[in-house]
């Protein structure tokens, strides 16, 4: 809810557009962003075909909500992680894109 305010009504334009200058494009691993997961959809949007998408998120209840939402987006997956702590070697991921996170680090 606060983004869609932060925003001012246009959230799924700043999140296409931060999707678009993210450098993310078919075929790569993609972004790990998740929240609501409305800004892994876009960048699942940007990655596919060939891209993994995946939205990290530390809460169980978020993450559930975000694949409900998703659910009809293939290839729009979900985790529970924490940024600090991903379970991924490094280099695994090519782009990496937040909004509306930095302050819970």
């Amino acid at each position: 809810m606060f983004s869609a305010v932060a925003f001012g009504g246009r959230r799924d334009q700043v999140f296409t557009r931060l999707a678009a200058l993210s450098g993310a494009r078919p075929g790569r691993p993609g972004a790990r962003p998740c929240g609501t997961g409305c800004l892994t959809q876009r960048m699942t949007a940007a990655v596919t075909p060939g891209g993994t998408p995946l939205g990290i998120d530390p809460s169980d209840q978020v993450i559930e909500h975000a694949r409900r939402l998703a659910a009809d987006r293939p290839g729009c997956t979900f985790e529970r992680g924490i940024a600090e702590q991903l379970e991924a070697p490094d280099a695994s991921f090519d782009v990496v894109v937040s909004s509306l996170m930095v302050h819970h680090l």
